[in-house]
């Protein structure tokens, strides 16, 4: 009989487990971003479990106002460099990270984050390399048509720590792409202090749609472009201040590229803890199409 008693409470446990929901925000991965001058935002949470917990709530957040429904989260003063955390909200065997970044008192300088040691390393194995006059390779990952010529997506890199990532079309930019310039003292030859420009491109120049971020990964301009030059007021007067280019970490990896209000929107690439990458175009936090670049000589792969 106590056998029978245990088997019905493992069996319920399990079944508990299993149909037990948790959303915060209604969101499976909910973001937040906070400025310099820190503040409070309130986040609602839906769970079918009795309770709720909140783990690794770094010193510099503290939780408010935690009830059933919700819990207040408020960010004090940042004097230093960009920081950000993941908080893991879990109910019922159930985990939701909430991905928490803030800007230093200077915003963050985005070479200071880490991503060209990350695409360095996921550019140790390339496709095809080419000279270079300074005696350093440009390297590149990505497809190829019969040819040999860079045709579909790829990335792309050149000596002085310059990169492009996106569509080619017989050797030439052509498509939707990023071009980033991490080294210092460097900007976009067309865009005052542009660093990052992500948009249209044909026949290897900027055309179309497209946006400017400063080094800082705040928005300078956004409109269209005509043969590498902005074809409106530069930089732009616009309302830009939810629309960022951020390095920010997410369920799976770190994220470098566009985001809306701190959530990745627009291109970015994600890069992996074994090396490998994914580099496409985001909704809402999603990945909408895009490539799979692995870390050693494979294939690159449209996901």
């Amino acid at each position: 009989m106590l056998k029978l008693l245990g088997i019905a409470i493992s069996l319920l446990v399990q079944f508990t487990a299993q149909d037990t929901y948790l959303y915060v925000d209604n969101k499976e991965e909910a973001s937040t971003s906070f400025d310099a001058d820190g503040g409070k935002e309130m986040f609602f949470v839906n769970t079918n479990a009795s309770t709720y917990t909140l783990e690794d709530v770094p010193s510099w957040c503290k939780v408010e106002d935690k009830s059933a429904t919700g819990f207040m989260l408020v960010c004090e003063e940042n004097k230093d460099l960009y920081r950000s955390c993941t908080i893991l909200v879990k109910a019922g065997g159930k985990t939701v990270p909430l991905n928490v970044s803030q800007e230093g008192a200077k915003g963050e300088d985005l070479n200071s984050t880490g991503w060209m040691l990350k695409m360095h390393r996921l550019l140790e194995h390339v496709t095809k390399t080419y000279s270079n006059p300074s005696g350093e390779p440009d390297r590149y990952k990505g497809e190829l048509n019969p040819a040999g010529k860079r045709h579909g997506m790829g990335i792309y890199s050149w000596s002085n720590e310059t990169y492009y990532l996106g569509e080619y079309v017989g050797g030439a930019r052509s498509g939707m792409g990023v071009y980033i310039i991490g080294g210092n003292g460097f900007h976009f030859s067309t865009c005052e202090d542009c660093m990052i420009y992500v948009g249209g491109y044909k026949s290897g120049k900027a055309s179309g749609n497209g946006a400017c971020y400063d080094k800082y990964g705040h928005t300078l301009y956004r409109g269209p472009f005509d043969s590498g030059f902005p074809s409106s007021t530069y930089p732009g007067n616009g309302n830009y201040a939810d629309y960022k280019f951020e390095w920010i970490p997410i369920q799976g990896g770190d994220y470098f590229g566009e985001t809306y209000k701190g959530t990745p929107n627009g291109y970015g690439i994600v890069f992996h803890a074994d090396g490998s990458a994914y580099f496409g175009f985001f909704n809402d936090g999603k990945p909408v199409s895009g490539i799979d670049i692995p870390y050693s000589g494979g294939r690159v792969r449209k996901n």
